[in-house]
């Protein structure tokens, strides 16, 4: 039902309203290709298009509300160690059950991402999904980096990092991730 520039573009529609040019900035997308999914969405009665931007219907805030509640912030982040390109997005989602990275990692990979990371937050400290190890054991600068962009982390929020040669197919990465967590499970 939702596709990744679906869920790319309700996030920052559902922010602020932007006009096409300023959501293909934000998205990394191109013009073209958010004026098409915008007229999708149009179509479906999901978003209404202004002068003044494009903004949320009411049917758009219901539709999207399951999947974007849980995406608390997603931003570019420098990393280093934890660092499988030149280009990153970080995530932060909360409320689900902590994924297995690898089930995951095909959906960034799609995208033309060099890979995932999954991180989950325990005991007040950003920890590698699969062993639970805190990642300031063997990336301290990543771990304050980490702490430093996403100050509001709670207790079982994860952080999927995505990799790869550039912005726009990191962020399309981390869509089809939540496409793939929070979509078939609303």
């Amino acid at each position: 039902m939702f596709s990744a520039t679906t869920l790319h573009m309700a996030y920052y529609i559902e922010q602020e309203r932007l006009g096409r040019r300023r959501l293909a900035e934000r998205t990394g997308l191109s013009e073209m290709k958010v004026r098409l999914a915008l007229e999708a969405m149009r179509e479906r009665g999901w978003v209404i298009l202004e002068r003044s931007g494009v903004s949320l219907t009411q049917l758009g805030k219901r539709a999207f509300a399951p999947i974007l509640g849980a995406v608390v912030d997603v931003a570019d982040v420098k990393l280093r160690g934890l660092s499988m390109g030149p280009s990153h997005r970080t995530g932060q989602v909360r409320g689900i059950q902590v994924p297995e990275a690898w089930r995951l990692r095909d959906e960034a990979i799609r995208a033309g991402a060099s890979g995932l990371i999954v991180l989950a937050r325990r005991h007040g400290a950003w920890t590698f999904s699969h062993n639970g190890e805190a990642i300031a054991l063997r990336n301290p600068e990543d771990a304050e980096t980490l702490d430093h962009a996403f100050p509001a982390a709670a207790e079982g929020d994860c952080l999927f990092i995505v990799s790869g040669a550039q912005r726009v197919v990191c962020s399309q990465g981390f869509w089809n991730c939540i496409r793939t967590i929070l979509v078939k499970s609303s």
